[in-house]
């Protein structure tokens, strides 16, 4: 009896589970080994194989009948003889993944009925009408599910029902690390939906956001928020790109950007860099600024010929800042007016809130300001919100430092020597010494503090991982902003010219004044006193005008001249509580200052007068003392006159040159002449010209 496997036969057997092919063996091996008197000998072998003795009985006789395949377990076996077409196998896979949903028993049906209509069928081209009275061998739906199982993947399946952006979490990926880079090498900017309602001006909104993440300290660099309202057209105000210019420009002006090169790692939607600003900070840091861009996912379909969908950027590419976006939901998951992940996750209580702040708003109008001052909402103000949210980003900032700030780990990190070796001298106390302050102490202290690391490291020393605050502030030294000039450009779009954020503005007094719905309700205030790019700063005249370039997000105003010509910046004049006194002292010198210099010329020009007005009270003030007092002011003439002689004398030359009159202070000059660079022109005057 040959129980050998013979190679023809190797690719059937090894198809089959492992296991099968152990327990295929171990049998031929025991009925190679039967001798009679069989009974004794099958009993002998079932024990060793763990079946009953009338199954070693029937696998004897059904393994001399058919040789190895006997001892294939018959629910293997039903498998191996169930072989379905290559060709119908895709088909019914097709099938599967031609419905939307999971639509396994939808797809079975629909080949059954094709199957008993006549209907062509793959892998069964030779299956003439007259032989569908019944179904072929295997075409049981727990086999056809199987089969189609093997036959494809969870992403084939994925892209098909939905499409090739929502595979990917199935398909290969590029990973990449922060290794190697540097602070201000990579800006990543998003945009981000709070999941908070909060209160403003009378309604419940939700608070949005445009933030930017340097890549290699993972520190969020800077931010700006502001309320989605409901227009009185009925659409929404939602973020736009002229924040995120603003944005853009204050961190290049503010934080700046690296002196080795900073890429702008920029999306295709609201948070976007279009290409006139592209070309712009390229030129402007002298090709150091680039802007990369996300690809698009969801256009490009799987199949050649499907319809295109929405192109929409790929979140992989900002893979760190979408890691944070977690991180800061969890944060601001205790604040008041939850709105949920999305709508089926909200909390219920957030509709009954939501209601009940309508109806106190609109009470609120029958009230005193007196009493609406009493009340007490349930949301917080979106100003209150702004204001948690720099306490609650600073500790995301700061994990790390201190228990209370939470840890981290962040990719790369102990590769890039973002960890520090800290020690403390009592094991009771929670207070660690950097290496900075270990380098400080007296030779002998630092002996002491060394022997107690040697002899406990564990107790008195520890290896902390680096906060992004911490890698941030001591990277970013080397960073350099852009001139004022460019950031203006920046804010206006690349052509600074009268627009939605530049507009002529008049001076009035001292100040420019003007409402504007971008910057909030209420009237705006600005000094008229700039600061120009060597920071010299000069005072506008009163009356005149401008064209000013408001910054949303940096409190200032770019000034130009009627040619568009960068004269210098204004700042935000905000008032100050009458409770804060070092506030008030502080505005009152600046008043001051600015009123001081303000009148320098005409305290220039009439200093002769301010003199000899002085001269007249001194010698007046002389002549009634001697009236009242005639000796003791004799006295004194004769040591003023002697005081004289002194001088006198010791003056090479002897004589007396009156004191200089003060020098008018530099920055009260206008140095532009009668040119046409100077401010816009009024109406009239223009056309008086």
């Amino acid at each position: 009896m040959d129980l050998t496997i013979s190679e023809r036969d190797h690719a059937e057997f090894f198809a089959m589970p492992h296991a099968t092919q152990l327990q295929v063996r171990a049998i031929l091996a025991e009925v190679a080994a039967i001798r009679p008197p069989l009974e004794q000998a099958w009993k002998e072998a079932a024990g060793r194989l763990g079946k009953n003795w009338r199954t070693m009985r029937r696998l004897y006789y059904q393994v001399q009948a058919q040789g190895w395949k006997g001892a294939v377990d018959g629910r293997v076996a039903a498998r191996t003889r169930e072989a379905l077409p290559w060709a119908f196998v895709q088909e019914f896979r097709r099938r599967l993944e031609a419905h939307q949903r999971a639509g396994g028993r939808a797809a079975y049906a629909s080949i059954c009925a094709d199957w008993r209509s006549g209907q062509p069928m793959p892998g069964y081209e030779d299956v003439s009408p007259a032989d569908r009275a019944s179904y072929p061998s295997g075409w049981s739906y727990a086999n056809l599910m199987r089969a189609a199982a093997k036959a494809g993947t969870k992403a084939q399946m994925i892209a098909a029902r939905i499409g090739k952006s929502a595979a990917a979490p199935y398909l290969p990926k590029v990973f990449s690390t922060r290794v190697g880079l540097y602070v201000g090498s990579h800006y990543m900017f998003d945009d981000l939906w709070h999941d908070n309602f909060v209160h403003w001006r009378g309604n419940a909104v939700r608070v949005l956001e445009f933030d930017a993440l340097d890549v290699f300290s993972a520190a969020k660099i800077d931010w700006v928020m502001k309320p989605r309202f409901l227009k009185s057209d009925g659409t929404f105000d939602n973020l736009k790109e002229s924040l995120m210019r603003s944005l853009l420009a204050k961190i290049l002006g503010e934080v700046g950007y690296s002196p080795r090169g900073t890429e702008m790692m920029a999306e295709h939607g609201t948070a976007a860099i279009r290409e006139a600003i592209e070309r712009l900070l390229f030129d402007r840091s002298g090709g150091l600024i680039r802007v990369r861009r996300s690809g698009m996912s969801g256009a490009e379909q799987a199949v050649a010929g499907w319809f295109r969908g929405d192109a929409n950027g790929n979140p992989r590419f900002k893979a760190p800042l979408e890691s944070a976006r977690n991180l800061y939901h969890n944060r601001f998951a205790a604040l008041p007016g939850q709105t949920g992940m999305n709508p089926e996750s909200r909390p219920e209580s957030t509709a009954g809130l939501l209601k009940y702040h309508d109806t106190l708003m609109r009470a609120v109008t029958s009230l005193s300001p007196g009493l609406q001052a009493l009340l007490r909402l349930p949301l917080l103000t979106f100003e209150q919100f702004a204001q948690l949210a720099l306490g609650i980003y600073d500790a995301i900032n700061r994990r790390g430092e201190r228990p209370e700030f939470g840890v981290h780990e962040l990719e790369g990190w102990a590769q890039c020597g973002h960890v520090v070796t800290e020690y403390r001298l009592s094991a009771s106390a929670d207070i660690w010494m950097p290496p900075s302050e270990f380098l400080a102490l007296p030779p002998a202290e630092q002996q002491m503090v060394t022997a107690m690391v040697r002899a406990d490291a564990q107790r008195y020393a520890r290896v902390r991982s680096l906060s992004p605050r911490e890698v941030w502030q001591t990277g970013s030294q080397e960073l350099r902003p852009l001139p004022e000039p460019v950031l203006a450009e920046i804010i206006t779009g690349g052509v600074v010219a009268e627009g939605p954020l530049a507009r002529v503005l008049t001076v009035r007094g001292a100040y420019f004044e003007f409402d504007d719905q971008l910057l909030g309700p209420g009237e705006h205030r600005y000094s008229a006193e700039i600061t120009d790019l060597t920071g010299r700063r000069r005072e506008l005249r009163h009356g005149e005008k401008y064209l000013a370039v408001i910054d949303p997000a940096g409190h200032r105003l770019f000034i130009h001249d009627a040619k568009s010509q960068f004269l210098g910046v204004a700042h935000r004049d905000v008032r100050v509580s009458r409770g804060d006194d070092e506030a008030l002292r502080e505005r009152f010198g600046e008043v001051h200052r600015r009123t001081k210099a303000a009148l320098a010329p005409m305290s220039h020009r009439h200093h002769a007068s301010g003199q000899k007005n002085a001269e007249d009270l001194r010698h007046n003030a002389e002549v009634i003392e001697q009236a009242q007092h005639p000796d003791a002011m004799a006295d004194a003439a004769a040591d003023r006159r002697a005081a004289r002689a002194a001088r006198a004398g010791a003056a090479m030359g002897g004589d007396e040159r009156p004191a200089p009159q003060p020098a008018m202070p530099e920055e009260t000059f206008d140095a532009r002449g009668d040119d046409d660079s100077g401010p816009v022109p009024d109406v009239e005057e223009f056309d008086a010209r």
